[in-house]
């Protein structure tokens, strides 16, 4: 659902990937189905962004959010996002375990 959203932003630099594509990237498709469902991934050239840092990357690219990119600098405010984001991608998870069998 949030994926949807920064699509239709349009950034500039980012393409989006369906994790039920055969053809993954190799740093991706190592991981279980599991742990690519349970947080957010993001590639920086060859370089694979998780959680949090996932969504720095986004937001630096979309115009209207780079100021939340540049609100995480800030070591407080990126401590309490991503624990903050691990217990809400844990519940997220939970509640869409059942795509695992799909």
């Amino acid at each position: 659902m949030e994926i949807n959203h920064y699509k239709k932003q349009r950034p500039q630099n980012l393409d989006f990937i369906d994790l039920s594509d055969k053809n993954l990237p190799e740093a991706i498709n190592i991981k279980s189905k599991a742990d690519i469902l349970r947080r957010l991934h993001v590639f920086d050239g060859s370089q694979l962004h998780i959680g949090v840092d996932a969504f720095k990357i986004i937001w630096g690219n979309i115009d209207k959010y780079r100021f939340l990119k540049k609100l995480l600098e800030y070591k407080i405010i990126y401590f309490i996002a991503y624990y903050l984001y691990e217990v809400l991608s844990y519940l997220l998870y939970l509640k869409n375990k059942r795509q695992l069998n799909e």
